[in-house]
C-alpha cells in the first residue's frame, strides 16, 4: 500500500496539470517513501518481532506516511489559501460547496443559482453554473457560510473531520484486530490524501458507506438504513451500493429486515433530498442528473480517460452511453432477485457496480474507484463472511456453500 502510494505521489508530481495537487504529489514522496521503506524493514524482521511490538510499529509507521502525506500538506494548502485568499489553493469541489452553503443561507435555492461572481469568477462556465452533488454535502459548507474564520471554515477540514468520525464509529462498532483495522484506515487515508488536498468531499460519504456495512455486520438494520441514507443524501456515488444492503439486512434475530432498512435509509432521502428536488425540479434534475454525466449543454472537468469518456469521444451520447445502461440493467436483474446476501457479499457486489458505473460513466473520475476499493476493503479484512465466496453481479443464481476447509 505504501509503495502504491508513492508511485501514484511521484506520477502526480510529474504529469498532474493542477498545481495544488503537484504540490501534494511532491509534499508526500518523502513520507510514503519513508513508510514504504519502514514497512520493508518491519516485513523482513517480522520473526523476530513480537506481536505487539509489530502493531505498535505499523501504527508508527502509518503516522508517518499520514502525517507527512495527508495532513501537513492539507495544513499547507488551508493556511495559504486563508493568507492569500487565492482560488487555486482549493479544488472546485470545495470552493463549490462553501459558495453554495452561502447561497442557501442567503435562501436562495443553490441548484437554481449560479456564481459568476466570487470565488469561482474565473473557473469554467460549467463549474459556475452547476451544482453536482446533493444537498447533505452542503453540510459540510455551512461553517464557511456561517462566518468560521479561515482556516477553520475550509470546507475541507470539515469533511476530513467527518470521515475521521464514521470511519472511528466503524471500527469501535466492528472492533477488527489491530492488524486489520489499520490497513482498511489507510486504503481511505493513505490512498485518499490526493483527494483530501484537493477536494475531499468523497471522504465523508465513504466513511458513511464502511459505517453502514459495521452496521449492517452487527444486524442493526435500522441504524444502517439511516447511515447508507445518509451518504446517498450526499452524492450520487453512494446510490449504486444501497440497493446491496438493504437485500443484506437482518434483524438480530438473523431475520430478514430489508424492509426496515429500506424505510431508514429514505428517511434522510425525503427530508434532505425532497425538499430541493420541489423547489426547482429541473434545476436539481439538469445538475445532479445531467450534468454529472456529461449530458449538460456545458461540459463537466471529469475527463479522465476512462472507457466510458473515451466512448463518448467518438460515438452518439446515446451509444456512448449503452454499456453503463446494460450494467446497470444487469444490476436491477440481479436485484429484483432479491438473493440471499452477507454484509460481505453485499460489499463486493456494490463494489463490482461501482467501479463498472465509474469506468463506463461519460464523465468519469479515476479517484473514484476509491469508493470499490474501500467497500473490497472492509469485506475481505473486517467483515464476517463465510470461506465460500459469490460474486453476485457474474453468478447472480449461485449460493456457494462453506469450505470443508
Amino acid at each position: 500500500m505504501y509503495v502504491a502510494s508513492l508511485l501514484a505521489a511521484l506520477a502526480v508530481a510529474r504529469w498532474e496539470s493542477i498545481p495544488l495537487l503537484q504540490q501534494w504529489g511532491n509534499a508526500a514522496v518523502v513520507p510514503y517513501a519513508l513508510a514504504a521503506g519502514a514497512a520493508t524493514t518491519l516485513a523482513l524482521a517480522w520473526d523476530r518481532t513480537s506481536p505487539r511490538k509489530r502493531i505498535r510499529l505499523r501504527v508508527a509507521i502509518a503516522v508517518v506516511a499520514l502525517g507527512g502525506a495527508l495532513l501537513l500538506p492539507l495544513a499547507r494548502a488551508i493556511t495559504d489559501r486563508a493568507e492569500d485568499g487565492r482560488a487555486t489553493d482549493a479544488q472546485s469541489e470545495v470552493i463549490l460547496t462553501e459558495e453554495a452553503a452561502a447561497a442557501l443561507v442567503d435562501g436562495r435555492d443553490p441548484y437554481a443559482a449560479t456564481y459568476d461572481r466570487g470565488p469561482l469568477a474565473g473557473w469554467p462556465p460549467g463549474t459556475r453554473h452547476h451544482l453536482p452533488y446533493l444537498p447533505g454535502e452542503l453540510v459540510f459548507g455551512l461553517p464557511h457560510a456561517g462566518g468560521f474564520p479561515a482556516p477553520a471554515g475550509d470546507a475541507r477540514v470539515w469533511f476530513l473531520a467527518g470521515a475521521a468520525l464514521a470511519v472511528a464509529g466503524a471500527l469501535a462498532i466492528a472492533r477488527p484486530r489491530p492488524e486489520r483495522g489499520l490497513p482498511v484506515v489507510l486504503v481511505l487515508f493513505a490512498f485518499g490524501a490526493r483527494s483530501a488536498v484537493g477536494g475531499g468531499d468523497d471522504l465523508p460519504v465513504i466513511g458513511l458507506m464502511v459505517l453502514s456495512l459495521a452496521l449492517l455486520d452487527r444486524r442493526r438494520p435500522v441504524a444502517a438504513g439511516l447511515a447508507i441514507g445518509a451518504a446517498a443524501a450526499m452524492k450520487q456515488t453512494a446510490w449504486p451500493f444501497l440497493p446491496f444492503l438493504i437485500l443484506a439486512a437482518r434483524d438480530e434475530a438473523g431475520s430478514p429486515a430489508r424492509r426496515k432498512a429500506l424505510a431508514a435509509a429514505a428517511a434522510p432521502l425525503a427530508v434532505v433530498v425532497a425538499p430541493f428536488l420541489l423547489w426547482h425540479p429541473g434545476a436539481f434534475i439538469e445538475d445532479v442528473v445531467l450534468f454529472p454525466l456529461g449530458l449538460a449543454g456545458e461540459p463537466t472537468q471529469a475527463a479522465a480517460p476512462t472507457i466510458g469518456h473515451l466512448l463518448s469521444t467518438v460515438l452518439p451520447t446515446a451509444l456512448a452511453l449503452l454499456p453503463l445502461l446494460v450494467v446497470l440493467a444487469y444490476a436491477g436483474f440481479v436485484i429484483a432477485r432479491r438473493p440471499a446476501l452477507t454484509p460481505a457479499r453485499a460489499a463486493e457486489a456494490g463494489a463490482l457496480l461501482l467501479a463498472a458505473v465509474v469506468l463506463l460513466s461519460p464523465a468519469g473520475r479515476f479517484g473514484y474507484l476509491l469508493y470499490p476499493l474501500n467497500l473490497l476493503a472492509w469485506s475481505r479484512l473486517v467483515l464476517r463472511r463465510e470461506n465460500g465466496v459469490a460474486i453476485l453481479i457474474a453468478h447472480p443464481t449461485v449460493v456457494t456453500q462453506p469450505s470443508s476447509k
